[in-house]
């Protein structure tokens, strides 16, 4: 589990200086949704019992989720008080770091995938969906992890074109971002809220993603995004976008348009607020 998950997992007001501080109970948060999203609620439920017993004299505290996927999953582990504040993305900072020029050279057109090359992020549906969609484009992975070699060779069992650059620093990785035809995004994990796809909301990118975890609460269908739910919806879904160029421009102006409500002038107050109640 992504420790990331969960931000400020135990913000707690301290009575002598009432300035808020990390719980030294983080660690017991994270265990306890580690246990919630492997389904053994009774663990996780068990670890925050035995933090409360801990604690008795603590003032306040406050769980913050991502996204209502992750929300309810704490829920569903007996967290009481659950925040649900997206992660913040600057769409003008996210724009103008896309500007320049890639430090590697990339195709006109492309597909693309970020992110760990692993089984959660569903790497292997990668090169099936690609056969699928029939675009004839090359496949650019910015990524690494223990299936690269499989993805490599499941690309030229399958005569797709691949270019896997591994990890690139975040300006290259946005300016690959905003230049894609399509950003593929196969991710099987309950994703909490995927960054990649704040960023690319932000530059407008085509998107054809699996819907998980919190991707719904991002991408609007037919809006922002394609929302799929298995690999032959993946595959139609990267078609679809390759194929037509009113769709990609109508989904890149809906995708800039959702990414306002991730921006700091949308999500700041939110956090503001969750502060001040702790503070009391």
């Amino acid at each position: 589990m992504a420790a990331s998950a969960v931000i400020a997992v135990a913000l707690t007001a301290t009575p002598a200086t009432g300035r808020l501080a990390v719980s030294d109970a983080t660690r017991t948060y994270v265990q306890a949704r580690a246990a919630a999203m492997s389904g053994d609620h009774a663990r996780a439920a068990q670890l925050l019992a035995g933090l409360a017993e801990a604690q008795p004299d603590q003032a306040d505290i406050a769980k913050k989720a991502l996204s209502e996927a992750i929300g309810a999953e704490l829920r569903a582990a007996g967290v009481p008080r659950v925040e649900v504040i997206p992660n913040i993305v600057d769409p003008e900072e996210t724009r103008a770091l896309a500007e320049g020029q890639p430090s590697f050279d990339l195709p006109a057109r492309f597909l693309l995938f970020v992110g760990k090359l692993e089984e959660n992020k569903g790497v292997r549906h990668l090169v099936p969906a690609v056969l699928a969609a029939r675009t004839g484009l090359p496949l650019v992975v910015l990524g690494e992890g223990s299936l690269a070699h499989t993805l490599k060779f499941d690309a030229a069992s399958a005569g797709v074109e691949l270019i896997v650059r591994g990890w690139a620093h975040r300006e290259d990785v946005l300016r690959a971002m905003a230049r894609a035809t399509v950003l593929v995004f196969p991710s099987l994990w309950a994703e909490p809220l995927s960054r990649v796809l704040l960023e690319a909301l932000a530059l407008g990118a085509p998107l054809a993603a699996m819907d998980t975890g919190g991707t719904g609460e991002i991408l609007e269908h037919e809006r922002s995004g394609l929302l799929v739910r298995d690999a032959a919806g993946l595959g139609e879904a990267v078609a679809r976008l390759a194929g037509d160029d009113a769709l990609r421009a109508r989904l890149a102006e809906g995708a800039r348009a959702r990414a306002a409500a991730f921006a700091p002038a949308a999500l700041v107050p939110r956090y503001e607020a969750v502060y001040r109640r702790l503070l009391g």
